[in-house]
């Protein structure tokens, strides 16, 4: 999953294993899960569950985070990355969360429209 290969690419940054600066990380819009959600399926087929709906703010706060994050760090304060490094996992839990009820509840429509196809 990308979302969890850009965190990672975040901590090799904090642990010295890569010379990625803050502006070679993709915002919240232009990762996959965002041209997925602002520009592809996802705006197209699924604007009108509600787990989409939640799925945008803690998204951005995983990269607003991430990015702080690497800030802080460049900055030297690790205290601050830390601190910015537990918003985005934060926000990374409820981004996985909100995927599986979008997927519980596409599976739920799907069953319903199956189940209701021979009345028609």
């Amino acid at each position: 999953m990308d979302h969890v290969v850009w965190k990672m690419e975040v901590y090799q940054v904090m642990l010295g294993l890569s010379n990625k600066s803050p502006e070679d990380f993709a915002d919240h819009t232009m990762c996959r899960l965002g041209k997925w959600y602002y520009e592809g399926e996802g705006q197209s087929k699924y604007t009108s569950f509600t787990a989409f709906k939640k799925l945008e703010k803690p998204h951005a706060e995983v990269h607003q985070n991430g990015l702080a994050a690497l800030n802080a760090n460049l900055a030297g304060d690790k205290k601050a990355a830390a601190h910015y490094l537990a918003l985005m996992e934060s926000a990374s839990f409820v981004v996985v969360e909100q995927l599986s009820q979008l997927a519980n509840q596409i599976a739920g429509e799907v069953t319903f429209v199956k189940d209701h196809a021979e009345l028609f």
